[in-house]
């Protein structure tokens, strides 16, 4: 293909620089233990007689820096165990003449286990990467066999980088072919690109919002099939609502083509109409739970009110057949790139801080969990397993969908101090956005921006307005330079006060995942530009605390409770992005009246990382209608990304005529289908709602696809422009 050589050669070159800088590690001693088998084990012969043996093996090394001690499961009923159950103990690079105890014992539920022979091995009788096979006799007859390995680690065993994961880079080079075939239908010839070169990189985010964003997602991803824009796109990132909807449209491969993509929404919405308190009236649902709990106990996971709530969304949204699912089994799905890669965002936080003070943007993609700002990214299928110094100390079973599901969407973590408004921004963002309201009703309800346009035929850019309206002067999509209301929230912050109560408080309304940063004391944080915390001149409050080396947990809740769009994750410039389309289906306090905290926390997250985004002028935009969409970009700055922001007014929808309505529905209820209010939440569109009727899944799904489709000329021109962009910067190199 013509340009692909060049662009695959300048696409490396720009993701290995990310891999270039060496990030500190301390290294360590290793020795890991497999615990293979037995034969022949015995207690007595009485005892044999009377009960067969139920063996387990137990290790402990008191000069171990990590943790000290393993055991491995019941082999209940055994003579001839196999176990295959490896354990890592961690010394540091000095260490002496350490011992590992190993003992068998016989499991009993009553006493004390009766220990049936033991062994010490000493770290000095063994050689650095070579693996030593030892035999354990047993006191009364019968042999365990072990294999230990020690090393020497220079690094650690998950990937210390800025970079993407492998997988990711792979998944780019195979989907940017087809993303450029795509645009190449719906742009004229002599706008196309030529090459991967010439081709921008088109990526989707979708908020937060319950069982609203996932109706509206359905909207979204048709309008977008039907025009041929789905297959543009090179990500999609989802959280809380968004992500169940990614997770179950991956997980049943439902993106093959429109026909699938309907069937499946139309699955979804039969699912939806039952609300998950019903769970709570089931028996049988409590069986399942206790199954899972006990599992995840047994293999010493944390359970914590979310998986049960994980579970509960996992049944709904992917089948009660499909509740084992894992993250990793997307990837056969994600590795043909016929798909967007997936992206579920979710937040690391601390018990008793608010999001304002403490706040770690987490990643769950197929193939890792990562937390970018330590540069840790974890194998999906061993995020959840033991770690010490950066080893894998005993891999456990994989956190299922369901989990990860549970964990991005689990928004009732938000802190107690926090419930009158929902959120955990700054208090000096709060402050800001209330001064900014009450500029905006100073001003008077007929005072509208008039923002103009070189196109005419642009309605995106033409507010409406009244026979009383000011001309406010030439801005064009809110971007103002002279806007400098970051530097004032900046100058006005503080660290505030510290939350007394809890999101454990009651109930544990956090998911636990075992700490991946366990014992790592050297551990640098960095923005999402690559940049240390530490260099910084000037760093957000909640740069400035670091994940605890200490806990053996890390808590995992919804990041919309500081920030309900995916955005900052796309923008990571490791992932090129050059169009992204929001969809902003986040609650607001009234119909007709747009509420701007998204705007401004969004601006402030990426502000805070150091990524290039286009300036929103959050005063501008409270002059101006609510409507169905607004349009960022920095006309100075043609690198900086364009970003379409869609919402859900419901204003041109709703003034539509004899729209087709569902005859199943449509001579039961005398009110019009598409005028409806979705906003307070007090509405029967709430983000606290558990069910939606079929009815009011499909006001949502259209709502979402209409407001898409009525700018879907403005879309593809946006992304015509960055393709002339590209054309120009390959012409003209900087």
């Amino acid at each position: 293909m013509d340009g692909m050589c060049d662009w695959i050669s300048r696409e490396t070159v720009f993701q290995d620089g990310f891999n270039s800088g060496k990030i500190a590690y301390e290294p360590c001693v290793t020795v890991a233990v497999n615990v293979l088998r037995g034969r022949n084990i015995s207690v007595g012969t009485l005892h044999d007689f009377a009960d067969i043996p139920d063996p387990k093996v137990k290790l402990r090394c008191i000069d171990a820096s990590c943790r000290k001690s393993f055991e491995t499961k019941v082999a209940a009923n055994q003579r001839n165990p196999v176990w295959g159950e490896k354990f890592t103990f961690v010394f540091p690079p000095d260490v002496g003449d350490a011992k590992i105890d190993v003992g068998v014992f016989e499991s009993d539920s009553w006493w004390f286990d009766p220990k049936l022979g033991a062994k010490n091995i000493s770290l000095q009788s063994l050689e650095f990467d070579q693996a030593k096979n030892i035999t354990i006799k047993l006191e009364n007859g019968g042999e365990i066999d072990l294999k230990v390995l020690k090393q020497y680690k220079t690094s650690p065993d998950y990937r210390l980088s800025l970079g993407l994961s492998v997988e990711e880079r792979e998944f780019r080079v195979k989907r940017k072919p087809k993303t450029m075939e795509a645009i190449r239908k719906f742009l004229d010839q002599s706008k196309c690109p030529n090459n991967l070169e010439e081709t921008p990189t088109i990526a989707l985010a979708i908020s937060g919002g319950g069982y609203r964003a996932v109706a509206n997602s359905c909207g979204v991803i048709e309008a977008l099939t039907e025009t041929g824009l789905f297959d543009s796109l090179m990500y999609i990132s989802g959280l809380s609502g968004s992500s169940w909807y990614i997770s179950s449209v991956y997980l049943h491969k439902a993106l093959v083509d429109q026909d699938s993509i309907l069937k499946h929404h139309d699955w979804l919405r039969e699912r939806m109409k039952t609300s998950l308190t019903n769970y709570l009236f089931d028996i049988s649902f409590y069986k399942r739970y206790r199954e899972y709990r006990n599992f995840k106990i047994m293999n010493h996971q944390g359970s914590t009110f979310v998986d049960l709530y994980g579970l509960c969304l996992g049944e709904t949204y992917l089948g009660e057949d499909h509740t084992n699912a894992t993250l990793s089994s997307l990837r056969e799905y994600v590795d043909t790139a016929d798909v967007p890669y997936p992206i579920i965002s979710c937040a690391h936080v601390h018990d008793y801080l608010p999001m304002s003070q403490y706040w770690d943007e987490v990643e769950m993609t197929p193939h890792e969990v990562s937390i970018p700002g330590y540069a840790i990214n974890v194998e999906s299928d061993r995020f959840n397993s033991r770690w010490g110094r950066g080893v894998l100390q005993q891999e456990l079973p994989t956190p299922t969908l369901p989990f990860a599901m549970g964990a991005s969407g689990s928004a009732f973590a938000i802190l107690w101090a926090k419930l009158t408004d929902m959120n955990e921004v700054p208090d000096a963002l709060q402050a800001y956005i209330e001064r900014s309201h009450a500029k905006d009703k100073e001003r008077g309800e007929n005072e509208y921006l008039l923002v103009e346009s070189d196109d005419s035929d642009d309605e995106l850019l033409q507010s409406n307005t009244t026979s009383t309206s000011t001309r406010r002067g030439k801005v064009k999509n809110f971007a103002d330079t002279e806007d400098k209301w970051i530097d004032q929230i900046e100058a006005d912050s503080s660290e505030g006060t510290v939350a007394t109560i809890g999101r454990s408080f009651i109930l544990e309304r956090t998911a636990k995942a075992l700490n991946v940063a366990r014992h790592c004391r050297l551990l640098p944080k960095y923005t999402f530009d690559g940049e240390q915390v530490e260099a910084k001149q000037r760093t957000a409050t909640r740069f400035k605390r670091h994940v605890s080396s200490k806990n053996k947990n890390i808590l995992l809740c919804d990041s919309a409770i500081g920030c309900n769009l995916p955005t900052v994750h796309l923008m990571r410039p490791q992932r090129t992005v050059d169009v992204l389309i929001v969809m902003d289906c986040s609650n607001y306090l009234e119909e007709d009246r747009l509420s701007v905290e998204l705007f401004a926390t969004v601006q402030n997250q990426i502000h805070d990382h150091g990524i290039k985004f286009p300036k929103i002028s959050i005063e501008k935009i409270l002059l101006d209608p609510f409507r169905e969409l607004y349009l960022f970009e920095d006309p100075d700055d043609p690198e900086c990304p364009v970003v379409l922001w869609f919402t859900l007014a419901n204003t041109k929808f709703r003034q539509l005529d004899n729209f087709p309505e569902k005859e199943s529905y449509a001579e039961s209820l005398g009110d019009k289908f598409n005028d409806f209010s979705i906003f307070p939440e007090s509405s029967d569109f709430g983000t606290l709602r558990l069910s939606l009727t079929e009815r009011n899944f499909d006001r949502l799904r259209e709502l979402a696809k209409f407001n898409v489709l009525s700018y879907v000329d403005l879309i593809k021109k946006k992304i015509g422009q960055k393709v002339q962009y590209l054309k120009d910067l390959k012409r003209n190199p900087k």
